[in-house]
């Protein structure tokens, strides 16, 4: 879904270090459907993808949890919101 925002956005480029793969074996939801993919389905996209970039050190992060533990609990506070909101 990022990658089909950032094509429609004609964002020049994307860079990333961590994989879809890493981040499942992690336990963290994804949608298997790779940044390749999506580029090659909008034609009208320019942009470019470096992949694996600092692969070991943004992989770290994840695997020693402190990316992971702000992700949940920035979600965990999502969905608590939400629930406020709907409960309103």
């Amino acid at each position: 879904m990022c990658m089909s925002a950032l094509a429609w956005a004609q964002i020049g480029g994307v860079v990333y270090g961590t994989s879809i793969e890493t981040l499942q074996k992690l336990g963290i939801d994804q949608i298997l459907l790779p940044a390749t993919a999506v580029i090659t389905a909008a034609p009208f996209y320019r942009g470019k993808i470096l992949s694996h970039v600092l692969e070991s050190e943004t992989d770290t992060l994840f695997w020693t949890g402190s990316a992971f533990d702000r992700v949940r609990r920035v979600c965990s506070e999502g969905e608590r919101n939400a629930a406020v909101t709907t409960s309103i």
